[in-house]
């Protein structure tokens, strides 16, 4: 009489007499194949054998050469140079950030926001403060002069003010028909947000 058992019965039966019998003496059962569904075999049998496309030539990427001291010292030359660009060019934001804040402090009345046209030769006294270094501070009137919201005061005739912010003298046509040019020349007007 043969003893059939389930096969996870079977399996875990078989384990316990090989953990009892030295190590070789039962090798394990191979596992049956997984069953297919017919429907499958019948399209495995239907696909033809796949065809070998000829594959384009690649051609191997040769190994970067090792740098000469010379070559690596001018890298190193390079990358100090663009270090010290990008550290100069961060020093000259926060400088304008710096002349921005300042300016707003000790002349309320003439950098407002909105913003209103400068009296002519308002940057001859804005620099005669000495306060900043000169490339910073034309800088920042240079931004000062060409905002939109700037532009569009002096193209609507909006009267000149010192730095103290007493009125001088309305634009000049000239100056009123070059803003109005710059600004259609820029597109649509942007929002201009409060300072923070």
């Amino acid at each position: 009489m043969k003893l059939t058992l389930p096969a996870d019965r079977a399996g875990r039966a078989q384990e316990a007499l090989a953990s009892r019998l030295p190590a070789g003496v039962l090798a394990p059962a191979p596992s049956p194949a997984p069953a297919l569904h017919p429907k499958t075999l019948t399209a495995l049998k239907r696909l033809k054998p796949a065809t070998a496309k000829p594959q384009a030539e690649v051609t191997p990427v040769p190994p970067e050469p090792e740098l000469t001291e010379a070559e690596r010292a001018k890298r190193r030359h390079q990358a100090a140079e663009l270090n010290a660009q990008y550290e100069a060019r961060q020093r000259r934001i926060r400088g304008i950030a710096e002349v921005e804040a300042a300016a707003r402090t000790l002349w309320p009345n003439a950098f407002t926001d909105p913003p209103t046209p400068l009296a002519l030769g308002v940057d001859r006294a804005f620099m005669a403060e000495r306060r900043w270094p000169v490339v910073i501070c034309k800088t920042f009137l240079h931004r000062w002069l060409n905002r939109p919201a700037y532009l569009r005061a002096v193209a609507d005739g909006v009267c000149r003010v010192n730095l103290a912010g007493e009125p001088t003298e309305p634009p000049e046509p000239s100056h009123r028909k070059h803003a109005a040019e710059k600004l259609a020349g820029r597109g649509p007007p942007t929002p201009i947000s409060p300072p923070h």
